[in-house]
């Protein structure tokens, strides 16, 4: 994983309700990217795992009124 991917995967975390092992893996695996550069494929599996467990689903897992902004394609 490059730096833009790891800032792209991680800010998109912010939007979500993360709960507080969740918020303190991201933190911990931020520190170590900054610091080496790279991540271990544990840890990159991992957050890629978050990633999509929240994207799945979608709005119901948005932090509280992220979602009213939503819009609705008309009919």
């Amino acid at each position: 994983m490059n730096g833009k991917e790891f800032k792209l995967l991680t800010s998109e975390l912010k939007r979500y309700e993360l709960t507080e092992i969740e918020k303190r893996f991201i933190s911990l695996t931020g520190e170590h990217f900054n610091q080496w550069g790279v991540l271990s494929e544990q840890q990159e599996t991992v957050l890629r795992g978050i990633y999509r467990e929240k994207a799945r689903w979608g709005p119901l897992s948005l932090k509280k009124g992220l979602h009213k902004n939503l819009t609705h394609p008309t009919v």
